[in-house]
């Protein structure tokens, strides 16, 4: 039975895709030559397509093809995929970012691809193959970032007082960009005090506004989270605009 990448493949490599999108090629095409993608540079992406498209359909099957090109470098072909289950992971469709990202893994192994692969595990609940990932992440990093990003999940897929308290003492030490991260993963792992206290608020206009508002958000929690004990973890479900 083909399966729905392999749908999309085929819809792209008929041309119909190119046909609508075909400026947009050779601006995919430097991107993912670059040596590392940030997930701050497919917003544009998203947002063009959405409101181009109403759907990341079409970006998603030219992703797919240039990934399916075997003439294109390792790289290029890898970062297609991985843009792609990105793409994917942002509208919602779970299922083919997984198929998308093993695609990537099945040409090569890289930590950008790996921590994809072990955020989506653990988005859908699937901890224990979350935690192999994250491992192999740590492994594979060579970009401090990536070692960071997978020993805080790593801290948190194994949730008590004390990786908390580590966390903290880390965050307290490091940049206000990796103390507002750590506040925010803090925060989903259903530690809004803790998460408050690190959070440094940044910027104007709206974007500080929006900060003020998440951190009065987090201190109701804590309130709450006072009078009921800690509630139950639950993975998030969409993904959201960061670093890959």
């Amino acid at each position: 039975m083909r399966t729905a990448l392999s749908a999309l493949i085929l819809f792209a490599a008929g041309g119909s895709v190119f046909a609508t999108a075909a400026a947009q090629r050779p601006a995919l095409t430097a991107l993912l030559a670059q040596p590392r993608i940030s997930i701050a540079a497919l917003e544009p992406i998203y947002n063009d397509a959405i409101l181009r498209d109403g759907t990341v359909d079409q970006v998603v099957a030219q992703l797919a093809a240039l990934g399916a090109d075997e003439p294109q470098s390792r790289t290029v072909r890898t970062h297609a995929f991985l843009v792609a289950s990105h793409l994917q992971w942002r509208f919602g469709k779970i299922a083919l970012a997984m198929e998308l990202i093993d695609r990537a893994v099945a040409i090569e192994s890289t930590a950008p691809l790996t921590m994809q692969k072990a955020r989506l595990l653990e988005a859908t609940g699937k901890l224990p193959e979350a935690r192999q990932w994250y491992e192999k992440t740590q492994a594979l990093a060579t970009d401090p970032e990536d070692r960071e990003e997978a020993t805080m999940r790593l801290a948190f897929l194994v949730t008590s007082a004390q990786n908390v308290d580590a966390l903290v003492r880390l965050a307290k030490t490091r940049d206000r960009d990796f103390r507002n991260r750590a506040a925010v993963a803090l925060a989903i792992m259903n530690h809004p005090a803790e998460a408050a206290d690190l959070f440094e608020v940044f910027g104007e206009g709206t974007q500080r506004h929006r900060q003020h508002l998440r951190l009065a958000q987090w201190a109701v929690q804590a309130r709450q989270r006072t009078r009921r004990g800690p509630p139950r973890w639950r993975p998030p479900c969409r993904a959201t605009s960061g670093t890959a």
